[in-house]
């Protein structure tokens, strides 16, 4: 059993860029990126019932900046069990970020740029096999 998408459907995509702004102590970006995905899952033994599903869908994310020089940065990690009735939902993803501890690391990574990244995105939540 999984779950597929259409051929010409693109399973992975960048949105549009925005500025930050204050929001109390924190500085807070608001994307709002509307887009639409279909899925359908396939199941090949038909005969087993109850059916079961798989773990659902998940989206992942991650927040690039840009910076005056033209480098990207990782600002974050986040990721969003996509939620199981249609419709419009507003969403809220925290995030985090790999950091380096220390002054030399936040100097590295404003002068020089570049920072910490995962290797694969699935990592940003607790994997469906980990015990």
């Amino acid at each position: 059993p999984e779950w597929s998408s259409p051929p010409f459907q693109q399973l992975s995509g960048v949105t549009q860029t925005c500025a930050t702004k204050s929001v109390g102590w924190d500085n807070v970006a608001y994307f709002c990126y509307p887009f639409t995905v279909d899925l359908f899952y396939t199941q090949e033994d038909e005969g087993v019932f109850p059916y079961s599903l798989p773990q659902w869908p998940v989206l992942y994310f991650e927040v690039l900046s840009l910076d005056f020089w033209q480098r990207y940065r990782v600002e974050g990690y986040g990721s969003l069990v996509l939620p199981a009735s249609p419709g419009v939902h507003m969403l809220t993803i925290p995030t985090w970020r790999p950091v380096d501890l220390g002054t030399v690391a936040e100097m590295r990574r404003f002068f020089i740029g570049g920072s910490p990244e995962l290797e694969d995105l699935t990592y940003t939540r607790i994997p469906s096999t980990f015990k």
